[in-house]
């Protein structure tokens, strides 16, 4: 098949360092003059909470994403042609829906700069189309929006429309779209009819909603629900990051709920070990302040990889509490192993500690939905595994052997009959209860005992009876 404009966007890379130099953010050095441990540690996680650095598991995710909108965009629009027929016909996307890719993970990990990465990625390859029916048409690729500060779903699509004219004789002639006025959780037919539209129209294949974590709690867990079974059907394919207690909402949701949603679901997991690419991330934020460390990134790597349990945003807490701890000695003074070991047992880092501890204890696990994964294989939990076991050490599940079709059905048939059983015992006693209450009141049942059963006459008595009435 020839390559396509809307198609281009989604090209792969292959090159591990090309892919880097595309999504990631560096670390900026900081000068300052300032004799403040508070105000030293304030610029160093504000600057340490913009690096994105590209490691392994972030270039799986990214490519899984690429594949996604590739495959949705080479299904969607073949070629101009195509492009100018569908895009004149009520439902360019056609009837059919594509379940959306979701990425979930422990909270601190970068799923949310993650995304913002993509978005990068993707909006350099940005471009425009000429067609027989208009020329330099945007191949947009993708939308981005985030429920932060959002009420309703109008609020979501308002990130992508606002601002923006579309001309469509269909739709009336030139059109500009303003912020409806509704909170209702079911669209005008108006505005979904403009969302189809305007999507197809730019070659947006890919819708990305982020900070779903806005919605995991009370009545917004059903706007959620009700906000992505929407979006998938305008026609791009969502990509979605989400936390663990939503995801654990939406396995005890209901069985077309999670059919709908869960379908493709990508697990993000913490460092698991001294690797490059932890010790890489060390380095980039002691880059920051090259001149407030007493140690090289080696000498900490494993220690605090065990104090913050492979969490990024746990390492650039634990480091900004030991610049504090460091300054409040004495103004100037570098950081330690030491304070780096205060830093962990301070009350600033009691929450995060309290988290860590936690994900290295099955049976406080348990009570934790936010930090146990509901991907997990159940044989952990019902003591399978040992204690001590971390997070990203869990075991998955693994594929059993399908039972033979004939044991099944016996197992089955048995349990049918158990409850068949059942059912036609309760029967029998509502039939006598139902008897019962139907006598009239004040009349006592009166129970009749059974005369005993006569025994049958023999020959000889027979005889014996009719002689006896001769005689008589």
């Amino acid at each position: 098949m020839t390559s396509s404009p809307w198609v281009d966007v989604w090209k792969n890379v292959e090159c591990d360092s090309t892919l880097d130099s595309l999504v990631e953010i560096r670390s900026v050095q900081v000068n300052i003059h300032s004799q403040s441990a508070y105000e030293i540690a304030h610029w160093f996680s504000s600057n340490a909470s913009k690096i994105f650095l590209c490691d392994a598991q972030n270039r799986s995710v990214l490519r899984s994403m690429l594949a996604f909108g590739r495959t949705h965009a080479i299904t969607n629009f073949l070629d101009a042609a195509h492009f100018d027929r569908q895009l004149m016909t009520e439902y360019p996307w056609g009837s059919s829906s594509t379940a959306p890719l979701g990425i979930t993970g422990l909270s601190g990990l970068g799923k949310t700069s993650l995304i913002e990465a993509f978005v990068r990625l993707v909006v350099q390859r940005r471009r425009t189309v000429d067609t027989e029916l208009a020329r330099n048409l945007p191949v947009q690729g993708l939308w981005h929006a985030t429920l932060r500060d959002t009420a309703s779903i109008s609020d979501v699509l308002e990130q992508f429309l606002i601002g923006n004219s579309l001309t469509d004789e269909r739709l009336g002639g030139e059109q500009t779209f303003v912020k409806p006025c509704t909170t209702a959780r079911r669209l005008p037919k108006q505005l979904k009819k403009i969302v189809r539209f305007k999507s197809y129209r730019n070659g947006v294949a890919a819708i990305c909603l982020d900070e779903l974590q806005f919605g995991s709690r009370g009545d917004a867990f059903a706007w959620i629900t009700n906000l992505m079974l929407q979006l998938i059907g305008f026609g791009p394919v969502v990509f979605f990051s989400t936390n663990y207690s939503l995801l654990h909402k939406f396995y005890g949701g209901s069985h077309e709920v999670r059919r709908r949603l869960l379908s493709n679901i990508v697990e993000m997991h913490p460092y698991a070990d001294v690797s490059s690419d932890w010790l890489r991330f060390i380095v980039e934020l002691m880059r920051i302040l090259p001149n407030q460390w007493g140690f090289e990134a080696e000498n900490i790597a494993e220690q605090v990889l065990r104090f913050s349990g492979g969490i990024r945003d746990n390492l650039v807490a634990l480091l900004k509490g030991a610049l504090v701890i460091a300054g409040s000695r004495r103004p100037g003074s570098v950081v330690s192993v030491k304070d780096i070991e205060q830093s962990y047992l301070s009350s600033n880092y009691s929450a995060r500690r309290d988290d860590v501890e936690t994900l290295l204890s099955k049976e406080r696990l348990r009570q934790r939905k936010d930090l146990f994964s509901p991907l997990v294989s159940r044989k952990w939990m019902d003591g399978s595994a040992l204690d001590g076991q971390s997070v990203f050490e869990l075991p998955r599940a693994q594929p059993v052997e399908a039972e033979s079709i004939d044991s099944a059905y016996i197992k089955r048939q048995r349990v049918l009959d158990a409850i068949q059983d059942e059912q036609t015992q309760k029967n029998s006693c509502a039939e006598r209860q139902s008897t019962a209450d139907k006598r009239p009141r004040g009349v006592r049942s009166v129970v009749v005992p059974l005369r005993p059963p006569t025994r049958a006459k023999s020959l000889a008595d027979v005889v014996s009876d009719a002689a006896d009435l001769i005689k008589k």
